[in-house]
């Protein structure tokens, strides 16, 4: 027995009991008689070594016969002792492969490895190249940007130091311009002021003669020229914001002035000098264009042909007169009539006709206010309908109380086609009044056939404008009409209104107001 196969952990008692098994023959017969090499489990001696230790360990001593029988040799069929043991042994997880298997394995994994090697190689050395054409690319692109910086730049000073003095002068030149413009504007804004509004200028005193129709720029050039203003266009462009050529008609002749009156006692120089008395003036609601002409006249303002001219033709710049002017005003008798708001005012009988007109269109304007207009559009009525059908309101009822069932009556027959016609005798009335210049206190039958398209009685719908100056419930009332199925009234000599749904009724009311007006 060799010494490197004892066994250190086997008892010293034991060990002359115990047989090492013969070297099995690597090669056996079988029963053919053919010899064939003997297929050795893998590792046995290994697992018979731990067995054995595993054994002894645990102090039992194994019969010499037992051990020696699992490792002898028998010839094939022959059967085991029945006394030995049987012990199965796990089986190997993996056949051991030959030696020219696994070597056909390995080459073939090395050259795999060496491809998958070769081809990050070319991956790399492609990568490589492509990051070094960028580079490239990158590098050009750097280069020509400074070439073209170098043309297209002036020169600067070189480090943080070049860019601070740049900025600072930068600055410097910014603050200079910014004081040297304000410098200027300053001086300028100075110097028209006072040739304006006179504060240091000359007190001489100088001649100039106004020729007859003189304009505000004929008149700039000889002040120019007489050294009174020292900017003539300045002082057109003030007349012209200030619509001096409007409002002044120049007075030809020879006038004193000097450098100290500003430019509005300049102009005024230069005008007929009218008296400052004032007078209050009361209009009353429904009055016409004539009748408030009259009364102006009556109480020393103006001429009837110039409140006629600024009525018709005089541009005032009100949104409601401007959509007059667009309008068609034919067969319409003044221009601005219903639009002359009836109130209180205060004028200087020196005033022109063009300024009291004014007067009283801008507290027209303050009274029709955004509401008013919302709802004309609500009712599909335009400005100058909702006005002529508010005269007509103002002109039939004699109260106020009856405003809104009239207008209701009105409402309700221009919405119907069987009352085309609105059939009112004040529409008449007052084109009778404008032909024969005094109103009519009744109508005949040859006033009821007047034609005029102010008739009612001969053309359908509202008559060509308004046939007054209606006052605030007139207006609010053509606005906003009482809910009624009434189609006619009439009123008799007191003021009372009568309604009726039918013709019938009607003509039962009017019987009974010819009996009203008769014992009157």
């Amino acid at each position: 027995m060799n010494n490197e196969n004892r066994r250190s952990d086997i008892p010293e008692e034991f060990r002359s009991q115990i047989r090492r098994p013969a070297q099995p023959s690597s090669v056996r017969e079988d029963v053919e008689g053919i010899r064939r090499p003997v297929q050795r489990p893998p590792q046995a001696s290994a697992v018979r070594s731990q067995g054995t230790a595993q054994g002894a360990a645990r102090g039992v001593a194994r019969p010499a016969s037992s051990s020696a029988g699992q490792n002898v040799a028998r010839p094939v069929g022959a059967s085991r002792p029945a006394t030995a043991p049987q012990r199965q042994t796990k089986p190997a997880s993996k056949p051991v492969q030959s030696a020219p298997v696994q070597q056909r394995r390995v080459v073939k994994e090395q050259s795999a490895a060496q491809k998958s090697k070769s081809s990050a190689r070319a991956q790399n050395a492609e990568n490589t190249r492509s990051i070094d054409r960028e580079r490239i690319r990158k590098a050009r692109v750097n280069d020509e940007v400074k070439r073209r910086k170098t043309y297209d730049e002036p020169e600067s000073t070189s480090g943080d130091g070049g860019g601070a003095v740049m900025s600072l002068i930068n600055a410097i030149l910014y603050i200079v311009i910014v004081v040297a413009v304000s410098g200027l504007l300053s001086y300028y804004v100075i110097v028209f002021a006072n040739d304006m509004y006179a504060f240091v200028k000359s007190s001489e005193e100088v001649e100039v003669s106004i020729p007859e129709y003189a304009t505000v720029e004929e008149i700039a050039d000889i002040l120019g020229d007489a050294g009174v203003v020292e900017y003539p266009d300045l002082l057109v462009i003030y007349a012209k914001l200030k619509k001096i050529d409007k409002t002044y008609e120049f007075v030809a002749g020879d006038y004193t002035v000097n450098g100290m009156m500003n430019y509005d006692e300049l102009f005024y120089a230069f005008v007929e000098q009218k008296s400052y008395e004032v007078v209050r003036i009361t209009i009353p609601e429904g009055y016409t264009v004539d009748e408030m002409i009259n009364l102006f006249t009556e109480n020393g303002i103006g001429t009837r042909e110039g409140f006629i001219d600024a009525i018709n033709n005089y541009d005032f710049d009100f949104e409601f007169v401007k959509a007059l002017d667009e309008a068609n005003l034919e067969g319409r008798t003044y221009r601005l009539e219903g639009y002359l708001y009836p109130d209180t005012y205060e004028f200087y009988k020196s005033s022109s006709e063009v300024t009291v007109i004014y007067k009283l269109l801008n507290r027209f304007n303050v009274i029709f206010s955004s509401d008013f207009y919302a709802k004309a559009e609500a009712i599909g009525y335009s400005v100058d309908e909702v006005m002529t059908l508010a005269s007509m309101i103002e002109k039939e009822a004699r109260y106020a109380q009856d405003y809104e069932m009239v207008s209701s009556v009105f409402h309700n027959r221009l919405k119907s086609a069987n009352f085309p016609r609105l059939e009112s005798d004040a529409t008449i009335m007052y084109a009778i009044q404008v032909r024969d210049g005094e109103r009519k206190g009744a109508l005949t039958g040859e006033d009821l056939s007047y034609d005029t398209p102010y008739n009612t009685y001969l053309y359908s719908g509202l008559p060509p404008g308004p046939i007054a100056n209606p006052g605030y419930e007139a207006i609010t009332c053509a606005l906003w009409p009482a809910s009624s199925k009434y189609y006619y009234f009439v009123s008799d000599n007191y003021g009372n209104t009568y309604f009726s749904r039918t013709n019938a009724e009607h003509e039962a009311a009017k019987a009974k107001v010819a009996q009203i007006n008769a014992g009157s």
